[in-house]
């Protein structure tokens, strides 16, 4: 059954992901910046200027695609399709609001981490405590002092072992994606 996400964007840098999953899911139909028969995304504004979009992989290299504003152009670069499994950063002109119709994406979907810094999606339909809501790791779980941090709103909260997650980033937001520093590489997932 499709459901409807709804991403607010302010003018400058966002953190986003999807929760959802569009038969297309071309960086072009999803963020909607070009006149576009059955694209699954939608802006609430019309996009109003050169916009940018990036990821960090799980190796640690850096992805970006970019749109020069040009309703003629398309997005060029090293992205050409929204991964599930990724958090992205999105820099956009002007503030408008991105609904993205389709099914659910599976909270079993795989999240590949390396030890250090990682971009991870939320795919949750819902908002959720830190301590309930993170992404598992399996055995042997987080470790002292693996961070959860969201740069959109200036928080975080770090792992500490028998006790959990403390810090000021208290919930997880669907829309949003959040930088995870992991002390391990490992395959992580929401289910």
């Amino acid at each position: 059954m499709p459901v409807t996400q709804t991403i607010e964007l302010r003018a400058g840098w966002n953190w986003i992901s999807l929760n959802v999953m569009p038969a297309d899911m071309s960086v072009r139909a999803v963020l909607g910046a070009h006149p576009c028969d059955d694209c699954p995304g939608v802006r609430s504004v019309a996009p109003a200027g050169p916009e940018t979009l990036r990821y960090l992989s799980a190796s640690g290299e850096e992805f970006v695609a970019t749109w020069d504003g040009d309703p003629a152009s398309d997005w060029v670069g090293s992205i050409s399709e929204f991964d599930p499994a990724r958090g992205y950063q999105l820099q956009v002109a002007e503030a408008s609001v991105l609904t993205v119709t389709g099914p659910p994406t599976p909270l079993s979907t795989p999240i590949d981490l390396t030890e250090g810094t990682n971009f991870i999606p939320y795919l949750r339909q819902g908002p959720g405590s830190v301590n309930g809501a993170v992404p598992s790791l399996g055995l042997p779980g987080y470790a002292d002092g693996d961070q959860l941090e969201s740069p959109a709103e200036g928080t975080l909260t770090t792992f500490y072992t028998g006790y959990g997650w403390s810090g000021t980033l208290l919930t997880l937001q669907p829309g949003r994606s959040y930088k995870l520093r992991v002390s391990r590489a490992v395959v992580a997932s929401y289910a």
